[in-house]
């Protein structure tokens, strides 16, 4: 099992729901559900997976993507909206990252979804659009990937 890093910006059954909800939108053949803990990857041929991490999450769903860089991204998310839900705190516990160095900068315009949400698809973007380093904010942390590898103090 993984220890799942990212688990309590994710907890939840409302965060959970958010992200497999916003991941099924953003890729194509298979639909994410969330279950107690986790989140259920069902396939159109009929193969379900289970995630208990976000990381194992992203790598299910990753060669499923529409979009093949952060600008398709970006245009993505510009059209989803937000949760319908007011007053649910953001999560806390965001981990502490490198030094963003020359990282660049995207999903700037995406600001009407939680970080949760954003978080999710930061992670995919950073399996699906290429080797660069990037750099994202979530509620006023600043996250760097790099290698489809969401990066932290600790990496």
């Amino acid at each position: 099992m993984t220890l799942d890093w990212a688990g309590p910006l994710v907890s939840g059954p409302l965060r959970r729901r958010d992200v497999a909800d916003h991941l099924t939108r953003l890729c194509r053949n298979l639909t994410v559900r969330p279950v107690a803990r986790g989140w259920t990857i069902a396939r159109r041929t009929g193969a379900v997976a289970v995630a208990l991490a976000l990381d194992d999450l992203l790598g299910h769903v990753a060669g499923h993507s529409r979009f093949n860089d952060w600008d398709e991204l970006e245009e993505m998310l510009a059209e989803v909206e937000s949760p319908r839900r007011a007053g649910t705190p953001e999560a806390g516990d965001w981990p502490a990252g490198p030094a963003a160095g020359a990282a660049r900068p995207v999903l700037e315009s995406v600001v009407h979804l939680p970080g949760h949400v954003k978080l999710a698809a930061f992670g995919l973007g950073a399996r699906v659009c290429g080797p660069e380093r990037v750099t994202a904010t979530f509620s006023g942390h600043r996250l760097v990937a790099q290698h489809g590898v969401i990066l932290r103090g600790d990496s």
